[in-house]
């Protein structure tokens, strides 16, 4: 089971797997000379449990077009045979990271009644703080939006840990 990262290049990545890279990464890659976005995204699949972490531009071959060419076929099957992705939503390149910091004071909390154990729909607990702040159409107006790919890799993901600006999203 792997995670898979998307994310928005910006510019050339300058951790790309090249040809000439190929023997190199396939025995080790150097972690702290990846960029923040990258470090995030080990982290995040370190926390959760996982082993593994498909990052296009580390495990695509960039140059030459064949190798890239006959993988973009397989995008799809990659991101939806991944246990989740994680979308690094806010960054507009892979030196923006996943994490950011936020005012805690910022938004607004309400408290909710507390839920009868017998409710159908709820079993015991106690239902705690909503907080009342952007909803995930927000998420669209960040940068991984703007790319093409990302129709794709949303469709085929069949779950999603959004890194946004304020808050992190999940979606089933």
């Amino acid at each position: 089971s792997y995670v898979c990262l998307s994310h928005c290049w910006g510019g050339v990545s300058s951790t790309t797997l090249k040809r000439e890279t190929v023997e190199t990464f396939s025995k080790s890659i150097a972690i702290p000379s990846l960029p923040p976005t990258f470090l995030d995204a080990v982290a995040i699949t370190k926390r959760l449990g996982y082993y593994y972490l498909w990052i296009d531009s580390l495990c695509i071959i960039q140059d030459p077009q064949d190798d890239w060419a006959s993988q973009i076929p397989l995008m799809g099957e990659i991101y939806r045979h991944s246990a989740f992705k994680i979308a690094a939503s806010k960054a507009k390149d892979s030196n923006g990271g996943c994490f950011t910091s936020r005012n805690s004071l910022a938004y607004s909390y309400c408290r909710l009644a507390d839920l009868d154990a017998a409710d159908d729909w709820f079993i015991g607990g106690q239902m705690g703080d909503i907080a009342f702040g952007p909803s995930s159409n927000d998420l669209k107006r960040l940068p991984l939006f703007t790319r093409g790919w990302v129709v794709q890799e949303r469709t085929m993901s069949p779950r999603t840990l959004y890194f946004g600006s304020v808050m992190v999203h999940w979606e089933c």
